[in-house]
């Protein structure tokens, strides 16, 4: 009889073991993709941050935040495609 719960008890640890390694293939690629979307954010935030972006940087140019209206952001956020 107490073979018979080893049995068992190995069935469900199998079970177990196999379900923990789909959740942590499933959070490898959560990590992965928040990654992506983190460097994404930092590149749209330091473009925004550098204070350069503000002024012109040629004559009769309009700076580079006021020719980009917006669109490094939503890109960022996923609101629409990179060009």
């Amino acid at each position: 009889m107490g073979h018979y719960n080893q049995k068992t008890t190995l069935a469900s640890l199998n079970r177990k073991m196999a379900f923990t390694k789909r959740k942590l293939r499933e959070c490898e690629f959560d990590k992965q993709q928040l990654e992506k979307e983190n460097a994404q954010l930092r590149e749209a935030l330091e473009f925004y941050a550098d204070t350069k972006t503000y002024f012109p940087q040629e004559d009769n140019v309009c700076s580079h935040i006021t020719m980009d209206y917006g669109a490094k952001a939503r890109q960022a956020l996923g609101l629409e495609s990179g060009s």
